[in-house]
């Protein structure tokens, strides 16, 4: 039950934080005009539990390795990034580099 209520609150601060990504990146591209996101990017939302969340927003590219996208729900391997797309990966060091058809992109705190 202890596990649970912990999940539970870890999920609750993940989406908090993914909210306030949303709206930051929101506020970020009205102010740019979206200029500079032909090559995508990785926004950091947090390292919890060995994996490092990120939100993607860019161009649908293609990965060299798998990582786990939110959809419907739960988290599903995918080799494509599609803007919009909450990502999350394993990592040690709370640092995440995708390879992509299209070059790096990195998230880290």
């Amino acid at each position: 039950m202890e596990e649970l209520l912990a999940a539970a609150l870890s999920l609750m601060v993940t989406l908090a934080g993914f909210s306030l990504v949303l709206a930051s990146v929101y506020n970020a591209e009205n102010a740019l005009g979206g200029a500079g996101f032909e090559q995508g990017r990785l926004v950091y939302v947090s390292y919890t539990g060995g994996y490092v969340y990120a939100f993607y927003q860019g161009v649908t590219v293609g990965l060299k390795t798998p990582v786990e996208v939110y959809a419907n729900g739960s988290w599903t391997p995918s080799a494509t990034l599609y803007n919009g797309a909450l990502i999350r990966a394993p990592s040690t060091d709370g640092r995440l580099v995708v390879e992509t058809d299209r070059g790096p992109l990195v998230a880290s705190p």
